[in-house]
């Protein structure tokens, strides 16, 4: 089997917004992420969005999975 280059699959390129921080704008990104803070606006991730049990998304959200 040959090497993948699909950048989603590899550790290390998720982005986090922790618990107790507060973004106000939209939040764009080409690998997955995890929200465990609050977001107040849109999302728009290629890879996996994963809200934890302190995550807060006040927006629409695409993305290719999503975990809650």
């Amino acid at each position: 089997m040959g090497k993948s280059n699909n950048i989603l699959s590899e550790p290390g390129l998720t982005n986090q917004l922790k618990k107790g921080t507060k973004i106000e704008g939209n939040l764009s990104s080409e690998s997955d992420a995890r929200i465990d803070g609050t977001i107040e606006g849109n999302v728009n991730v290629q890879g996996k969005v994963i809200i934890g049990e302190t995550g807060k998304i006040i927006g629409d959200i695409t993305c290719s999975v999503c975990e809650i």
